[in-house]
């Protein structure tokens, strides 16, 4: 029942799950029985010393099997497994040789592979029984694999806390005894656990003595753990040279380790908080903090680590869609000490994403702002922060302002790169950012250009799933659906969608946002009741979400919004008047004042309350929609606003019956949203309902099709409904 348990992974496939996993075994086995090399390896330490040193102490093998364990290769395509090098290979060879128990864990929907998919000396790896571990059910099957893996190794009485202590303890106590001996005859004595061994003929006498004693008949050491012993000292035996340069490398690690495990309580702490935070256990996590806190004010936990922890807890919450609770744990970390910049960066956008732009502009100017006596921020860290201050003025309609510190971040991230601070992916991040301000200016040629430049970057430096990936890979269908390119927008959202639901939890909001764009691109197209069904489901969604401040409020806004242009397409004047009252509460329930997205509701509400009878209620809506359109900037005015109050101003007059003027205004505003389309803007909705609206006023009929026709005999285009079109 004694040993340790040995963590076998591919970084690149499992690294998440392994770190997740250590810290859930931490609880029942305790650190000093768990190999993980992040951990266990020091720096400058061979990694085939490292794993026989842990294998000769190793009773369970847990090998993380994830989707891509089977087929990672190299850099030059070939598979990572077929190499005899591979350190994964190896870590399972060294465990089948030594006859340790072997456990494939199956990570959320691996299989385990076949035999003849596996290189002959890990073979046995398809006959083990294994364990599957799924990110939905994380905390139940950890317990069974605990369960499994207790049969072998005994379960630990303590704490993790409690057992860094004790090693601390022992290890400080352990350095008082050490002796150095000088070249004399190996006797009993040189076996004491207690001894540094610095002659190399003295450590050679010890591997050949020690060789002797485990193969004596009767010794202390049999059965499985003297073959794995009797074998590690075969290797050693060959090559004595090399045993001793390995063993001197190792001395010198551990003497380096005495001052670094001075700070291991403090760090032991944190390292049980992120565990009880990635196992979903955020109510004892938010008491680790409180204690890290405390821990901190006394100098006892660097604010590096604190943070570290904390932001850690926050995103658990964020991932909850618990915005609320994700905030309260930025600002208790903002109120005891300075934070790092990535720090300060991700509250902001915590900030972003609950609506409360203002407070962020005021946290981001804050840290922005020269400081005397305190540590400048790295090029990296000014990055962001000016990235995260761009969105802030895009939200609250200061595109200039937004477009200016865009500019900032993205020159600061190039400088980041070639320093070697920062990477592609992060660039790529920029430039994503960076379109939606073009998109809000309808410039979609600039939103092109830099959307398309993000997600090639993106995709060859962080891979199709990540998460920024799948943001920009969300923003391009937008774009798609912008620009007509429906059947293009479509076929991207089922892509997108489908590696977003094997991605991301349940309630990650990015399953939401899938669901509005399914029910936008429905719109563009005509599908007015898959528009409903779609926005129906984005609604059920985020109302399950916990949070319900004003980012809630401005999501639901946008929900409310579409689901009031569908009923307007449908016939249902009054319903769609009904969800334009309630988006345009919302709207300015999340803003505090008039903003564009409302005044684009209150476009829909005048036309549905033409629609509806209610002419004197139109006429006031329009005079409002006037009025709000004169308190936003100008620089968001464009000729969007513009282009919307023509088409009411038209729809007002034919509902008076005044057909003959209504017909030339309708004309000539046709001519200038063809010619906004034509030079890379994109207002196509409003085109078309201003084509129907004109071919309403000839008493000619109306209808996709017909609209489609009118298009193309002005020589304009059309919706492009097959999926070959690709926007990039």
């Amino acid at each position: 029942m004694g040993g340790k348990i040995f963590l076998s992974y591919r970084r690149s496939d499992a690294r998440a799950d392994a770190r997740s996993i250590y810290q859930r075994l931490q609880r029942d086995f305790g650190t000093r029985r768990l190999f993980i090399d992040i951990d266990t390896i020091e720096k400058g330490h061979d990694f085939r010393i490292a794993l026989d040193e842990a294998l000769t102490s190793t009773s369970v093998m847990l090998v993380l099997v994830g989707k891509d364990w089977l087929d990672t290769r190299d850099d030059q395509g070939r598979r990572r497994l077929d190499d005899p090098s591979d350190f994964v290979r190896i870590e399972v060879t060294r465990a089948f040789e030594l006859e340790l128990t072997v456990v494939p864990v199956l990570i959320d929907g691996a299989e385990i592979p076949r035999t003849d998919q596996l290189p002959d000396d890990i073979k046995d790896l398809a006959s083990r029984q294994a364990l599957r571990l799924s990110h939905d059910n994380f905390a139940r099957d950890m317990d069974g694999l605990a369960d499994v893996i207790a049969q072998h190794v005994r379960r630990s009485r303590h704490s993790t806390f409690g057992i860094a202590a004790a090693v601390l303890i022992a290890i400080l106590a352990a350095g008082t005894y050490w002796t150095v001996f000088t070249p004399r005859p190996p006797t009993a004595n040189i076996l004491q656990r207690n001894t540094v061994i610095i002659d190399k003929e003295i450590f050679i006498e010890l591997v050949k003595a020690y060789n002797s004693k485990i193969n004596e008949k009767g010794s202390v050491s049999q059965g499985q753990e003297r073959n794995k012993l009797a074998k590690l000292l075969k290797m050693k035996t060959t090559n004595p040279d090399r045993a001793y340069a390995e063993f001197v490398t190792r001395i010198k690690s551990l003497l380096k380790r005495l001052d670094e495990l001075r700070s291991v309580l403090g760090g032991q702490l944190v390292a049980e908080a992120k565990a009880q935070s990635r196992a979903g256990n955020l109510k004892q996590a938010r008491i680790a903090l409180r204690n890290l806190l405390e821990r901190h004010r006394i100098g006892k936990v660097p604010a590096d680590d604190l943070s570290t922890f904390a932001d850690t807890l926050a995103q658990a919450y964020l991932s909850m869609g618990n915005l609320s609770n994700a905030i309260e744990v930025y600002e208790e970390v903002i109120a005891v000490t300075n934070p790092p910049g990535h720090f300060t960066r991700s509250y902001a956008e915590t900030l972003l994403a609950a609506g409360r732009y203002q407070l962020a502009i005021s946290i981001l100017d804050t840290a922005l702002a020269p400081k005397k006596d305190m540590p400048k921020f790295e090029t990296v860290d000014l990055a962001w922060l000016n990235d995260a201050l761009a969105q802030a003025y895009e939200n609250i309609g200061d595109l200039p302002t937004a477009q200016r510190r865009f500019t900032i971040a993205y020159g600061l991230m190039k400088t980041a790169v070639r320093e070697g601070k920062a990477t592609a992916g992060d660039l790529a991040s920029i430039l994503n950012d960076m379109t939606s301000v073009s998109l809000q200016k309808n410039d979609l040629g600039a939103a092109r250009t830099s959307l398309c430049k993000s997600i090639r970057i993106s995709l060859n430096s962080r891979g199709n799933k990540d998460r920024k990936t799948l943001i920009a890979r969300l923003n391009l269908v937008g774009l798609s659906r912008r620009m007509g390119l429906i059947g293009a927008g479509r076929k991207q959202l089922q892509d997108v969608g489908k590696d977003i639901r094997s991605t991301t939890t349940k309630n990650d909001p990015l399953r939401g946002i899938v669901q509005i764009h399914k029910a936008l691109l429905a719109i563009t197209d005509h599908r007015h009741q898959d528009a409903m069904e779609a926005i129906g489901q984005a609604e059920v969604f985020f109302r399950k979400l916990a949070s319900k401040g004003r980012g809630f409020h401005q999501r639901m806004a946008r929900i409310k919004q579409i689901e009031q242009i569908a009923l307007f397409k449908l016939q249902q004047p009054q319903k769609s008047f009904e969800a334009g009252e309630i988006s345009r509460e919302l709207y300015r329930r999340s803003f505090g004042r008039v903003s564009r997205p409302e005044l684009d509701t209150v476009f829909w509400l005048v036309r549905a309350a033409l629609a509806a009878g209610k002419p004197q209620v139109a006429e006031a809506l329009h005079q409002a929609y006037r009025s709000g359109s004169e308190t936003v900037k100008a620089e968001q005015k464009q000729s969007l606003l513009v282009r919307q109050s023509e088409l009411l101003d038209a729809e007002v007059n034919l509902a008076r019956s005044n057909t003959a003027s209504v017909k030339a205004k309708l004309e000539t505003l046709i001519g200038a949203l063809f010619l906004s389309e034509s030079t890379g803007g994109a207002y196509l909705l409003l085109t078309d309902e201003t084509i129907s609206l004109s071919l309403a006023a000839a008493g000619k009929p109306k209808g996709p099709e017909v609209i489609s026709l009118y298009r193309q005999s002005r020589g304009q285009r059309t919706l492009v409904r097959t999926g070959d079109d690709n926007t990039c």
